[in-house]
């Protein structure tokens, strides 16, 4: 996962980075993440962070 993100400094609300949580993973471990996200938190409860959007995991 070491890609050298730092999500804490990407905004937040309308000024929010919509790109920067998927650039700090990896491919396989940002669609392990979607995956998980869609099992357990389908409605997207807690999207206020570094969101996740809920996926496939495709």
């Amino acid at each position: 996962m070491d890609r050298r993100r730092f999500l804490n400094f990407m905004g937040h609300g309308a000024a929010a980075d919509r790109e920067r949580p998927r650039t700090a993973y990896t491919l396989d471990g940002h669609k392990r993440l979607t995956a998980l996200e869609a099992a357990y938190d389908s409605p997207n409860t807690f999207r206020l962070n570094c969101n996740i959007a809920p996926g496939t995991g495709e």
